[in-house]
Order: C-alpha cells, then sequence, then structure tokens
C-alpha cells in the first residue's frame, strides 16, 4: 500500500514539473497567436498537445502553423484539421509532442 501510494505521489510529482516546463511556452504560445486567432481548447497528456481554436483568415492559420513549429520543444506538429462554413470562422487542429521527459497527463 506505502509502495503504491509513493509510485503515485512520484508520478504526479513528474506531472507538476513537465507543465511548470512547459508554462512559460504555453505563455510564449498566447504572444505567437495572429490578431484573428483564438484558442477554443489546449490539453496535454502524455506529452502530446492537442490545439483547438478558430480564425478568421487561412493566412492566420498558416502563421500559426510557422510561430508554432518555432516553439521550443515542440515536434512533430500535424494540423489536423482546418474546416470553414460561409461567413464563419475557420476551425483548425494542431497537435504536437512535447520532448520533455516527464510528460503531463
Amino acid at each position: 500500500m506505502l509502495d503504491k501510494r509513493q509510485k503515485l505521489q512520484e508520478r504526479r510529482k513528474a506531472q507538476r514539473l513537465a507543465v511548470s516546463r512547459w508554462e512559460p511556452r504555453f505563455i510564449q504560445l498566447a504572444s505567437l497567436l495572429p490578431a484573428s486567432v483564438w484558442l477554443t481548447s489546449l490539453s496535454m497528456k502524455n506529452g502530446q498537445v492537442v490545439i483547438h481554436g478558430h480564425a478568421q483568415k487561412a493566412a492566420d492559420i498558416r502563421l500559426l502553423e510557422q510561430n508554432l513549429r518555432q516553439l521550443p520543444g515542440a515536434v512533430d506538429l500535424e494540423a489536423k484539421g482546418i474546416q470553414g462554413k460561409t461567413n464563419s470562422p475557420l476551425a483548425f487542429t494542431f497537435t504536437f509532442k512535447s520532448t520533455e521527459a516527464g510528460h503531463a497527463e
């Protein structure tokens, strides 16, 4: 029982550490957003970051993609889908992996 509890505590500590390492990058991410782009969700699990959002212009989604490629610790960036309807913002999803050890869940 004690061993199980200790492993859980170590796992939670590793998760907090991974999130704390990424916190400045998430703040940097906010500064990388073009004016017409806004995020609807951002998650990180097992080192996989998923970003959902909307943009007024396709060019701003391309600019965001270029900016994300420069984010330290982000690898294997993929655009998972860009969808748009007439007179509506474009919806997008990006995923990338964290190169940090001790990934958050």
